[in-house]
């Protein structure tokens, strides 16, 4: 689906649960769907859409609390979300939670990437969620349409966490090393959820309200943090 000549704000975040309880953008307002989705160790794709702000990132809106008594993490999760309009909530095969609302644009997610390696220049693999994020956006076929439909990207993580140089890399945290071929851009986010669970990717389409908003933006705050 080809975008109208105004351009879209995309916000691609991963938050980790642990660090929500840090002071953050978004970190207290997820806080809910953390709950649930750590019981499990599963993590969640959330996809909203509002209007562009030009001088910040506005807040995501007041989830339901109170409601994980349910004995299903699916349950819990839809009537927290059930304040949003046109918001589905399933569960893919690897157990990723997908939290999608309507009329979002799937265009940047259908993008098919004809080789993707999840490695970082010394070939050492992925210890950071938003690293891998930032390899799956940075591929040719995403960064050329996203030129040529003029959307930009905002949000795309600081890539921390994957070793200094061609030192060794860090121990401990949770890390992988894979590639593929001709796979889209959803196909290999849900792979990087399943990596690294207790993460939500938020995925938010700010759609320009008017041309006078470009001439009095400040440049917006990323929404994301490092794993």
């Amino acid at each position: 689906m080809l975008r109208s000549t105004l351009t879209s704000f995309i916000v691609v975040g991963l938050l980790s649960a642990a660090y929500s309880q840090e002071p953050h953008y978004w970190g207290e307002e997820l806080s809910p769907i953390f709950e649930v989705i750590s019981q499990d160790h599963r993590s969640g794709f959330l996809e909203v859409s509002q209007g562009y702000y030009p001088m910040r990132l506005p807040g995501l809106p007041q989830f339901r609390t109170g409601t994980t008594n349910e004995n299903s993490p699916l349950q819990n999760l839809r009537k927290i979300v059930a304040n949003l309009p046109g918001m589905a909530v399933s569960q893919s095969t690897n157990g990723t939670f997908l939290m999608r609302q309507k009329r979002v644009p799937a265009d940047i997610l259908d993008i098919r990437i004809s080789h993707l390696t999840f490695e970082d220049d010394c070939f050492h693999g992925i210890y950071s969620a938003n690293r891998a994020l930032m390899l799956i956006l940075q591929a040719p076929e995403v960064s050329g349409y996203l030129n040529s439909h003029n959307i930009a990207v905002i949000g795309m993580g600081s890539g921390v966490g994957i070793g200094a140089g061609c030192g060794l890399p860090p121990l401990g945290p949770p890390h992988f090393s894979a590639s593929g071929d001709n796979g889209t851009v959803a196909e290999a986010l849900e792979r990087v959820l399943k990596e690294f669970p207790d993460e939500i990717l938020v995925y938010w389409n700010f759609p320009k309200r008017a041309r006078h908003d470009c001439c009095h933006s400040q440049p917006a705050q990323t929404a994301s943090a490092a794993s």
